[in-house]
């Protein structure tokens, strides 16, 4: 990626602790790192083990980005938090599947992201349907699914989803991945605020922020009614 930060190539043990130690004192509220790829191109098992554990130290949850089995191992393994994306060289063994249920590991599929990339590295053997159904063996496993996107404009990024808009598809993208309507509108507000611990949002109850969407619809039944916006308030202010 073009601009990354020298001192985020971490490549030993020791470096990851001090690499924590850094985004600890520069108030960072969680860690993320790239499990992708075996050495040399990406970290082994004892870096990400101890990331995870100086992390852990401190509080802090870590966030993985995975988009092979291979990366995903690696991620259940060290005890990663939360898995962002979905494996795109094949569908997630039942092994690795239950491991994280075990844990409790968390999943943001970010399934549009998914497609998008697929599209364009399919040559490489890379199937937005491992994704897709590697996120149903989740849904069926209890795994806890949040509703992402991965929306960027960033310089080397392989694929950008639009802000705003790419949510709406995730939603529809997850439904066809097994969830139900409810379920989809859950990891979108009320499962991503408590994963994050953000206990002043979420849902719609006093002495909560009053972040709102008004909707023409029921997307509770069809969620693509949620695309009818009608009224958006964020802190309590409506937005003109």
């Amino acid at each position: 990626m073009p601009g990354f930060p020298a001192d985020g190539i971490v490549t030993t043990p020791q470096q990851a602790r001090a690499f924590v130690e850094r985004r600890v004192a520069d108030g960072a509220d969680y860690i993320k790192i790239v499990t992708e790829a075996a050495p040399p191109a990406g970290m082994d098992q004892p870096t990400v083990n101890a990331i995870v554990a100086a992390a852990h130290e401190h509080g802090l949850l870590v966030v993985a980005h995975s988009v092979t089995t291979g990366a995903f191992r690696v991620a259940i393994e060290a005890g990663v938090d939360v898995s962002t994306h979905a494996p795109l060289d094949a569908v997630l063994d039942d092994e690795s599947v239950a491991r994280m249920r075990e844990t409790g590991m968390v999943s943001t599929p970010t399934l549009t992201m998914m497609e998008g990339t697929a599209e364009l590295f399919a040559a490489r053997g890379l199937r937005y349907e491992n994704a897709r159904d590697s996120v149903t063996k989740f849904h069926e496993a209890g795994i806890r699914i949040l509703a992402g996107t991965d929306a960027n404009s960033a310089p080397g990024a392989p694929f950008g989803p639009e802000h705003g808009e790419s949510l709406h598809h995730e939603f529809e993208l997850l439904i066809q991945a097994g969830l139900s309507p409810v379920e989809v509108l859950a990891a979108a507000t009320s499962l991503s605020a408590d994963t994050f611990s953000l206990k002043d949002r979420g849902v719609i109850e006093p002495g909560r922020r009053a972040d709102l969407v008004l909707v023409g619809g029921d997307p509770t039944s069809d969620v693509t009614a949620t695309r009818n916006i009608r009224g958006v308030w964020i802190g309590g202010e409506r937005i003109r």
